[in-house]
């Protein structure tokens, strides 16, 4: 629902985070379809999750399975400020990249 409600707005840059415990079994979701739904929605969204985990070795599971970049893991709120740099800093230079 997010993703198509960026997309009709007028931006220069849409994004969509997604904060996760990173507990996907227990709520029954498989990765592949979080994939899915981040990276063919809408080509005019860049959609990202962001894995909040005490289970490190469950989290990079799950990044791994999803699209190359869309998936982040954190195992202390202290690394959210860095990853959402990083993503940031990342979907510039594509904007960048795109214009030239």
């Amino acid at each position: 629902m997010a993703i198509n409600e960026v997309a009709g707005r007028e931006a220069d840059q849409r994004l969509v985070f997604v904060f996760s415990d990173a507990d996907l079994a227990r709520y029954a979701k498989d990765p592949a379809d979080w994939s899915a739904i981040l990276t063919s929605t809408s080509s005019s969204v860049s959609a990202y999750a962001v894995l909040i985990a005490s289970n490190e070795s469950e989290a990079e599971s799950i990044r791994a399975s999803l699209a190359a970049g869309r998936g982040h893991v954190c195992t202390d709120t202290d690394q959210l400020a860095p990853t959402f740099e990083r993503i940031l800093h990342a979907s510039v230079r594509g904007l960048q990249q795109q214009q030239s």
